[in-house]
């Protein structure tokens, strides 16, 4: 079974490292990507089930990237 994805998109270093804590060891792959971007394109990589984006990023806001997402 392919391993499923949840991506923390947080410009903030010490809130993404804290998220990717609380949710690692629950059997996800945790990714993280730090701007508009970034999280675009990470979100492109297989197994992607669910993104979680700070409001504000450098490049866009956390809801344009949710509408590319979808």
């Amino acid at each position: 079974m392919a391993s499923r994805v949840v991506l923390v998109v947080d410009p903030d270093p010490a809130t993404a490292r804290k998220v990717r804590g609380a949710l690692q060891g629950v059997a996800l792959d945790v990714r993280s990507a730090s701007t508009f971007a970034d999280g675009r394109d990470a979100a492109s990589e297989p197994g992607l089930a669910v993104a979680l984006c700070a409001l504000s990023l450098p490049g866009g806001s956390g809801y344009e990237l949710a509408r590319v997402l979808r």
